[in-house]
């Protein structure tokens, strides 16, 4: 199945601001009780975060 824009540059396309990071680094973004992350190396990340909220 193909995905009908470019998930990269269409984002841009309509003003949103990426999120910076090193590609398969340990990156974390929280909103109170809503956590989520992207590789597994964030896994030790995300356990902090859940004992930090």
């Amino acid at each position: 199945m193909a995905v009908p824009f470019n998930l990269e540059k269409e984002p841009k396309k309509r003003g949103e601001v990426p999120y910076g990071h090193v590609a398969l680094a340990s990156y974390v973004r929280g909103d109170g009780r809503f956590i989520t992350s992207q590789h597994p190396a964030s896994a030790r990340a995300v356990g902090k975060a859940v004992v930090a909220n």
